[in-house]
């Protein structure tokens, strides 16, 4: 879990590792069973709070690997305006990932159950 990093910066981040690992001949560096990047896709979860450029990140990693938090109490918090950051951070998402991203992928990543709507 990579938590208060925000999110934009993956994209960019899995392209030079996938160019690192297609030059990894030049440096003798192990192979590797995946892609790296898939690496960061499929095997790491990601937080942020309010990033303005999280929807690019959600297109290269997946909305399935990514969970918004509101970084309560600390300064940074979304609070008292929480609703408010999630309808202009969420507010263009398909409903689906809109949940999955608030709450869903949470209930996975720490395997709880959540209540029957």
């Amino acid at each position: 879990m990579c938590g208060e990093f925000e999110v934009s910066w993956l994209p960019n981040y899995m392209v030079r590792l996938d160019d690192v690992q297609r030059r990894g001949h030049r440096m003798d560096a192990p192979e590797l069973k995946l892609k790296a990047s898939d690496y960061i896709r499929h095997r790491t979860w990601h937080g942020y709070v309010d990033d303005p450029y999280a929807l690019h990140a959600i297109e290269h990693v997946g909305a399935d690997a990514i969970m918004w938090g509101s970084d309560f109490p600390h300064a940074r918090c979304t609070y008292p305006n929480t609703m408010k950051v999630i309808d202009r951070v969420f507010g263009h998402l398909d409903e689906e990932i809109r949940r999955d991203i608030t709450f869903n992928n949470c209930a996975r990543f720490y395997n709880f159950d959540l209540p029957a709507a």
